[in-house]
C-alpha cells in the first residue's frame, strides 16, 4: 500500500508538469500533426574556411526541411518553445527564445520604419560548471546557439547560429548567384550517381586545408622569429605551400539507395 501511494503520488505530480500535455494530453495530437506537415523533402549544406577554423571567421551553412503547411507548424512551434521559455529560469543549463525577426524599409515619406516579422527560436546553453580542463569549452559552448524558423516560403531552417535564420526569414530559401552543380568535381560525382538514390552526401576538404596551410606559412615564420637557432633548428621559411598538402586529398562522396526491402549505402 506504502508503495502504491508513493506511485500514485509521483504520477499526480507528473501530472501537473507543464510539458504533459505536448506528450500525452491534448496538444499532443496537434504536436503530432505538426510533425506529419514536415518532409519529405531535407537537405543540408555547410562550409567551412581556415579562418572560422582559428577563430578568426566564420562558417556558414544550415538543415532545411520542407514545410507543407506554414501556419499550422509555426502555430504549434511558437506556443511549445514559449511554453519552454516560461519554464527557464537564470538558473537553468538549457533556455529557449521564441524571438521576432525585424524588417526594416523605407516607407512613402522616406523614413526608415522598422516592422516585427515571423518568430525564431533560439536554444541556449548556460551556466556548464565543466571541470578542470573542461572549463574553457564553457566559453565555447555559450557562443553555441541552436536557432530554427519556418519561412514563409515552406522550409524550417536550422543553423548553430541565429543570423542565417534570420537572413532566410527576411529573404526566403532562394538558390544563390553560383550553383554548386558549377564545380567539376561535382559534375562528375552528379553523373556517376545510381538511379534514384534516396539521399546522396559530397564534400572537399582541399579549400579548407589549403587555407590553413597558407595562415601557417605566414604564422610559423613570426612565431619563430623570438626562438633562437639552438631551440629551433628548423628553417621555417621553407614550410611547404598547401599544393604539398591538398595534392594528396580527394573528395569524399556517398550515396544510399532504397529498394524493396534492402538498403544500400556506398
Amino acid at each position: 500500500l506504502s508503495r502504491a501511494a508513493e506511485e500514485q503520488g509521483s504520477l499526480a505530480e507528473l501530472e501537473q508538469y507543464p510539458m504533459i500535455e505536448w506528450l500525452s494530453g491534448d496538444k499532443q495530437t496537434r504536436l503530432g500533426e505538426a510533425i506529419s506537415l514536415l518532409g519529405p523533402r531535407m537537405f543540408s549544406w555547410s562550409v567551412s574556411d581556415a579562418g572560422a577554423l582559428m577563430g578568426g571567421g566564420g562558417g556558414s551553412g544550415g538543415t532545411y526541411t520542407e514545410v507543407r503547411n506554414v501556419a499550422k507548424v509555426r502555430s504549434v512551434m511558437t506556443e511549445l518553445v514559449g511554453e519552454l521559455e516560461g519554464m527557464s529560469t537564470p538558473e537553468s543549463v538549457v533556455t529557449f527564445r521564441v524571438k521576432n525577426v525585424t524588417h526594416r524599409e523605407k516607407n512613402e515619406e522616406g523614413k526608415w520604419v522598422t516592422s516585427k516579422g515571423a518568430e525564431y527560436y533560439e536554444m541556449r546553453l548556460n551556466n556548464l560548471d565543466l571541470p578542470g580542463e573542461l572549463a574553457p569549452l564553457s566559453m565555447l559552448t555559450s557562443q553555441f546557439t541552436p536557432t530554427w524558423a519556418i519561412t514563409d516560403d515552406g522550409w524550417m531552417v536550422f543553423a548553430t547560429k541565429s543570423a542565417p535564420i534570420r537572413k532566410a526569414l527576411r529573404d526566403g530559401v532562394k538558390p544563390g548567384a553560383s550553383s554548386i552543380r558549377d564545380n567539376e568535381d561535382v559534375k562528375s560525382f552528379l553523373a556517376r550517381l545510381p538511379e534514384n538514390p534516396a539521399a546522396i552526401s559530397w564534400s572537399d576538404p582541399r579549400p579548407l586545408v589549403g587555407g590553413i596551410i597558407t595562415m601557417a606559412q605566414s604564422m610559423l615564420p613570426m612565431l619563430a622569429g623570438s626562438i633562437s637557432a639552438e631551440q629551433m633548428p628548423l628553417d621555417l621559411n621553407k614550410f611547404p605551400g598547401p599544393d604539398a598538402f591538398t595534392k594528396h586529398l580527394r573528395t569524399s562522396e556517398s550515396w544510399t539507395v532504397s529498394e524493396a526491402n534492402a538498403m544500400t549505402f556506398e
